[in-house]
């Protein structure tokens, strides 16, 4: 009776197992140029920003850099997190340092002379996104005209940087009292083309993603009003960005199987 139920055991095993085999070797295989597939990417994303609302009232043109990973579904739905940093240079307006600095413009360090420092504009923006590829006239159903709405985190500065370590006026947390940093919630809205090539070898995107972002100063004390800054704000742009895509397909496979 041991033996036979054994034997019984043995058989069920067996048996699975060449069921599994006949499903793996009569899987239906997939390819990018062919199917519409599932899949996961990283893409490093440059764009050219310009501002409007009070954004553009303090910053010049700048620019964005960053990173995104994306999940495509085989709809063509697409959920996405991207960080990016911005960085410019200049400031519209009256310069927040104005009350410090001497008759020829610039700052005096501890030495007495004329102090070396940079300005600009730095920021950073956190966004999850949703987003659709309409494939229907394009060179394989993974790559389209691509439509994506967001929301998440944006948060700007004036930005100043002292070199050598020796002008007491922006130094340590005085600085603070001059960067009018803000953030707040922001919505994004991204038109484009996402192109996924027939076997992997380079994909990309392009297109104009417009930004809405309500924002607050976020510092205890500006020097340059002698109070605090309640002050919120209505910070858009427009901007013109492209990403290099790095999908996680074997480059040389032309066909992809799922089991």
């Amino acid at each position: 009776m041991r033996f036979l139920a054994l034997n019984k055991l043995g058989f069920k095993a067996l048996t699975t197992i060449l069921l599994m085999v006949s499903i793996f070797f009569t899987a239906k295989s997939q390819s990018i140029r062919k199917d519409s597939l599932t899949l996961t990417t990283l893409s490093a994303n440059v764009g050219f920003c310009y501002p409007m609302g009070d954004l553009g009232n303090r910053y010049n043109f700048f620019g964005q850099a960053g990173s995104s990973f994306m999940m495509k579904f085989k709809n063509n739905i697409s959920l996405s997190a991207e960080g990016l940093v911005l960085f410019g240079e200049g400031y519209k307006g009256d310069d927040p340092l104005r009350l410090i600095l001497n008759s020829n413009g610039t700052l005096t360090n501890e030495y007495g002379q004329p102090a070396e420092f940079s300005r600009g504009m730095r920021g950073m923006q956190i966004t999850t996104k949703v987003g659709y590829i309409f494939s229907k006239y394009a060179h394989n159903p993974n790559s389209g005209i691509t439509f994506s709405l967001g929301g998440g985190f944006f948060q700007s500065k004036y930005w100043i940087d002292q070199r050598g370590n020796n002008v007491p006026q922006i130094m340590g947390d005085y600085v603070k009292g001059y960067d009018k940093l803000s953030n707040g919630f922001a919505l994004t809205q991204f038109v484009g083309y996402t192109y996924f090539h027939n076997k992997n070898f380079w994909n990309f995107f392009i297109g104009v993603e417009f930004t809405e972002a309500w924002t607050q100063n976020r510092r205890s004390w500006d020097f340059t009003l002698r109070r605090r800054d309640d002050s919120r704000y209505n910070e858009f742009m427009a901007t013109i960005k492209a990403g290099w895509i790095i999908s996680f397909i074997k480059r040389e496979a032309e066909d992809i199987y799922y089991y």
